[in-house]
């Protein structure tokens, strides 16, 4: 196991570097290089930002800087004057230390995901990632024909296509052992579907065992079942797909994964058939935040739509891991995180939109990107306020928030999110609950932000 490592330094921000320093990680070597005549700063041949001071001829740069280059999270405690380098949180998601039990670490590749998979490359925190699944297909019903066809293209608006070049994340999937999926997304028409489904089945199969796409073959270890709004008059139905695609799947030695939603959403999902069925049952627990609130709503004083309130992520977990009900084999379960977001605006004590949906007279939350919040927090941190009056952490649902004024459209501004305390309160869940391991949805959406000088954002997830 690796356990957390802690170093405790007097408080000296800036460290002496030499023109060239090699450190050794557990798995792997990465250099830092510094070029004095330019003070550019390089970590594994990557040029790298950073404040360097000139004292008494000598250059300085941050400890901060290279220590968070190098995949660590940097604390300052100004009560003992200590700064503590630990591992970060995607490394305290692969060991249980309360068990000595390896968690998997899954992630979901899809829709725009190609930045941050090459970021992983570079800094090696692939190596974390035990499974990773392809958005690359959706399960639809041609109703005017009467049949199913599995969809890897742009045809009817699917954002879930094979892309040009797929076999690049593909290769290097497999080059670090990590078992890859295709991800089979419905959330239409499961009904029809399901009365198709030894159509859908061999689509399936096709699919994942050497079909040829842009020229060139696609493979993969298992398949990812991922059928949303399933209803309770096709449950049955439901697990008996599951049971005659698993045979087929056995044939060819490879894997289901199956999603399931919470059971306060959505009872249809019979946790204990599709327990003994599948590999892995990921449960998406998290978007509990209001999808939309009346015109008319009064707020009083933030507008309290919590993204993943812990209480109830507990009690999803409650329910799947039920001894009679649940799935039998905790080490199933993969809990889903989800990186996702909800603005509200406040104007003259009432929720304000300049888009009010006349029809039903609601209102919509905006969902503002990653990069998006990040920036605005250094904005109002140049507004000359302090860290502490900008994010603010709700300790009843463990979930972050920050408030601003927007000057422009004369509102308040709440927008409710995940940050590293977050998600660190679902890993830790996760291993009290004796779970298999952790779900991320999706990389590209996952926050990696460095943390400006000594102001803790809380934005480096990964």
């Amino acid at each position: 196991m690796r356990g957390k490592k802690s170093i405790s330094v007097p408080f000296i921000i800036f460290c002496i570097l030499i023109l060239s320093i090699t450190v050794y990680a557990e798995t792997t070597m990465q250099t830092i290089q510094v070029l004095f005549n330019s003070v550019n700063l390089q970590i594994n041949g990557r040029n790298v930002q950073a404040d360097n001071i000139l004292y008494n001829g000598i250059t300085y740069a941050p400890v901060r800087a290279i220590a968070e280059m190098l995949g660590k999270e940097v604390k300052w405690d100004e009560t003992t004057k200590t700064i503590s380098i630990n591992d970060k949180v995607n490394e305290s998601i692969t060991t249980d230390s309360s068990t000595e039990k390896q968690l998997e670490l899954h992630t979901f590749y899809a829709i725009n995901s190609y930045e941050q998979f090459k970021t992983l490359l570079k800094n090696k925190s692939i190596q974390n990632i035990n499974s990773m699944s392809f958005g690359w297909s959706r399960m639809e019903y041609d109703e005017q024909n009467n049949k199913v066809f599995l969809n890897t293209t742009t045809s009817n608006g699917n954002d879930f296509y094979v892309p040009y070049g797929f076999n690049e994340p593909l290769n290097f999937a497999k080059q670090y052992n990590i078992s890859k999926q295709l991800n089979v997304y419905a959330d239409k028409n499961i009904g029809s579907i399901l009365e198709h489904k030894d159509s859908a089945i061999k689509q399936i199969i096709d699919s994942i065992t050497g079909k040829e796409v842009y020229g060139e073959n696609i493979a993969f270890d298992g398949v990812v079942i991922d059928f949303e709004g399933l209803k309770e008059k096709d449950s049955q139905k439901f697990i008996t797909f599951l049971k005659d695609l698993k045979k087929e799947l056995v044939k060819k030695n490879k894997k289901l994964y199956v999603t399931v939603p919470p059971k306060t959403w959505n009872n249809a999902y019979d946790y204990r058939e599709i327990g003994h069925i599948a590999d892995k049952v990921i449960l998406m627990a998290h978007d509990y935040d209001d999808k939309d609130l009346e015109s008319t709503y009064l707020v009083d004083e933030i507008v309290y739509t919590p993204l993943t309130p812990i209480s109830k992520v507990r009690q999803a977990l409650l329910d799947i891991t039920d001894e009679e009900n649940g799935v039998a084999q905790k080490d199933k379960i993969l809990l889903q995180i989800n990186s996702g977001s909800a603005q509200w605006k406040v104007k003259e004590g009432k929720l304000y939109s300049s888009e009010i949906n006349k029809d039903d007279n609601v209102i919509y939350p905006d969902r503002p990107t990653y990069e998006m919040i990040y920036n605005r927090i250094k904005e109002e941190l140049n507004k000359g306020r302090t860290i502490d009056e900008i994010i603010n952490f709700d300790d009843n649902s463990k979930n972050p928030y920050i408030r601003y004024y927007n000057d422009l459209e004369g509102t308040d501004n709440i927008i409710w999110y995940e940050d590293s305390r977050s998600v660190i309160e679902k890993i830790n869940l996760a291993k009290e609950f004796k779970i298999g391991g952790i779900s991320l949805w999706r990389l590209g959406n996952i926050p990696d932000y460095y943390n400006p000088r000594n102001q803790e954002f809380y934005l480096d997830i990964w």
